[in-house]
């Protein structure tokens, strides 16, 4: 009896101890409980930012979107600009080659009625006939140097408008190369 009462009192104890744990446990599974419910309302929480920061972030994309697509629609504007500027200067390169074409040939006149005049006043006889000749060699060369002031105005205004429009060519090539780096640097934000 004796080593029976012996075992039930340390079977006792055990059971005192395992009542014990078992408390020691269920406090634990309480505050584990606690701290899931903690973490789950911390996950809600972040899931809300998530989900506010994914809109956010769409709406920005949205945005980067319309810009690179003016962007591109602002560089095809000004390729065109910058083709219509070309064109514009080879046509007026031309007239210039065709204007400086004319003078040469003005010049070429001029110098010929030049020498006639010179040839006309080395050989003055008094002729009443070669008078008339010099009147209107001297006529004609006034008309021709009138033509020759006026192709020469006509040069100048053409080699300026040439300079201004090489000018606006080297404008929109900077507001391109600019164009194109916006539109890199928005590229590499987006990627």
């Amino acid at each position: 009896i004796k080593a029976q009462n012996s075992v039930i009192n340390a079977n006792t104890v055990n059971i005192q101890n395992n009542t014990s744990n078992i408390n020691n446990i269920k406090a634990n599974v309480v505050n584990v409980e606690k701290n899931v419910n903690n973490i789950k309302a911390d996950v809600t929480i972040v899931k809300n930012d998530i989900t506010n920061i994914n809109a956010k972030i769409d709406a920005k994309i949205n945005i980067v979107n319309n810009n690179v697509e003016n962007i591109k629609n602002d560089v095809k504007t000004i390729n065109n600009q910058v083709t219509n500027i070309k064109n514009d200067v080879t046509s007026i390169k031309s007239d210039v080659t065709s204007i400086k074409s004319d003078v040469t040939t003005v010049n070429a006149k001029v110098e010929n009625n030049i020498k006639i005049i010179n040839g006309i006043q080395t050989d003055v006889s008094g002729l009443k006939d070669q008078v008339g000749k010099n009147t209107q060699a001297i006529k004609d060369l006034q008309n021709v140097s009138a033509d020759v002031s006026k192709v020469k105005e006509q040069v100048n205004a053409n080699t300026i408008k040439a300079n201004a429009n090489e000018e606006r060519i080297k404008n929109v090539q900077s507001q391109v190369e600019v164009n194109t780096d916006r539109i890199k640097h928005n590229t590499e934000n987006i990627n």
